[in-house]
């Protein structure tokens, strides 16, 4: 989705992280799995849970467009600028008012953003 590199805030547009699949297409409506680790065969071909995954201490790292690269919390994951049409405040994020109860238990505990 993203044509060249002259775009305001390319240090929030990812490049690159851990993942369960070579490619993905995140979509701002998909919350987190109810597991952490879900079994390979219930693996999702390409949306958020791709990328929710206990790592580093509930963290993740992450190269941006920028060509900076840092931490995130795994919460942190849907404010992220993903492509053009992603919600970066939509119903997962704190700016969104997710409802905790709508949460999997694993990642109730987790910082939000």
């Amino acid at each position: 989705m993203w044509k060249h590199r002259k775009h305001k805030g390319m240090n929030n547009i990812p490049m690159l992280l851990y993942s369960r699949r070579p490619y993905c297409w995140p979509e701002d409506n998909v919350g987190p799995p109810e597991e952490p680790e879900p079994p390979m065969r219930t693996w999702p071909n390409r949306d958020m849970h791709t990328f929710s995954m206990l790592r580093h201490h509930n963290f993740t790292n992450c190269l941006f467009m920028d060509w900076s690269a840092r931490t995130i919390g795994l919460k942190e994951l849907w404010t992220l600028n993903w492509h053009k049409q992603f919600n970066t405040a939509g119903e997962w994020t704190k700016a969104g008012g997710v409802n905790i109860e709508n949460r999997p238990l694993w990642i109730r505990q987790f910082r939000d953003y």
